[in-house]
């Protein structure tokens, strides 16, 4: 999950991963940066995508 995969499943998990690390854990967008190997724009994508997810299906 933490490694650079486009497959949908593992990328659907990364979004939701950055989402909630964001807003209940507090994590900043640098953190995840570093720990994912991404650029600051695709974790900004990430977490808005993440946040569509879980708004879709739900939590």
């Amino acid at each position: 999950m933490l490694g650079y995969n486009r497959k949908k499943g593992p990328a659907q998990a990364r979004a939701v991963y950055c989402y909630i690390s964001v807003r209940d854990a507090g994590a900043r967008g640098r953190e995840l940066m570093r720990e994912l190997g991404m650029t600051s724009g695709a974790v900004s994508k990430l977490v808005a995508e993440g946040k569509a997810l879980l708004k879709k299906f739900g939590s």
